[in-house]
């Protein structure tokens, strides 16, 4: 996962620029609801100067289940399994590996980090296959998580 600087505009908006020193380009921003953790939409900047919307579409539990175009065509799927795991789908329903458009925002509309599987719970990481699901990170540095969760395996 690449680092990346965050920049709140506004209560309801989150801009996300790339952590390098060479460069300072939007990457990617958010728009969120006035619901604490709901986001309405996902706007990528891939080419310069052409945004590209995505909204978002959750079920019940707050689950962002399936993402659209500005043309209301479907570009995913996301189906979980009762402890979060996320399984991506593509418009012809087909298994795929992950999100074609590298969408961060999944099981209860939080963020999800497909290289160590943990979602970002504020406070603490989640982690849908651990039976200590719940990683307090009161005293761990996120940067030493793999190898905490890689000793305890």
């Amino acid at each position: 996962m690449i680092p990346e600087a965050l920049l709140t505009v506004s209560r309801r908006e989150l801009k996300v620029y790339p952590h390098n020193f060479q460069t300072c380009t939007l990457t990617h921003s958010f728009l969120y609801s006035n619901k604490i953790d709901e986001p309405l939409l996902l706007t990528r900047y891939e080419i310069p100067g052409i945004p590209q919307d995505y909204y978002y579409h959750t079920d019940a539990l707050g689950n962002i289940t399936t993402l659209t175009d500005t043309t209301n065509k479907v570009t995913e799927y996301v189906q979980y399994d009762p402890y979060g795991n996320p399984h991506f789908f593509d418009t012809d329903s087909n298994p795929i590996a992950q999100s074609t458009i590298n969408n961060p925002k999944l099981f209860t509309g939080r963020d999800y980090d497909s290289e160590t599987n943990l979602y970002y719970y504020r406070a603490r990481f989640y982690s849908p296959n651990s039976y200590c699901q719940m990683l307090w990170m009161r005293n761990l540095a996120p940067r030493i998580l793999p190898v905490f969760l890689s000793s305890t395996a």
